[in-house]
């Protein structure tokens, strides 16, 4: 499952707060793309992969929910939102 993020990213520590909940989940992750904004008026762009298991379904659907949560609950303050790119 590949997700982008958006938003203000850093000055709001919502990337930090993401990679906390990937890092305690029990999928494999790796950041493919970061990209920082140079102002603050400008939004970053991150783009995640996370993988498990063949019984790692139900994980990957919690852990999109969870993220989703997070990205919902900081959409006004952080101007953010979250797209799944792909499945895998």
């Amino acid at each position: 499952m590949v997700l982008h993020i958006e938003g203000h990213l850093f000055d709001k520590n919502l990337l930090n707060r993401l990679m906390d909940i990937a890092v305690d989940s029990p999928c494999d992750f790796e950041v493919q793309d970061i990209q920082c904004a140079s102002r603050n008026e400008n939004i970053s762009h991150c783009k995640l992969r996370f993988w498990g298991n063949s019984t790692g379904a139900d994980d990957l659907v919690l852990l999109k929910k969870q993220i989703g949560t997070m990205v919902e609950a900081n959409a006004l303050i952080s101007d953010c939102r979250m797209t799944q790119l792909s499945a895998t």
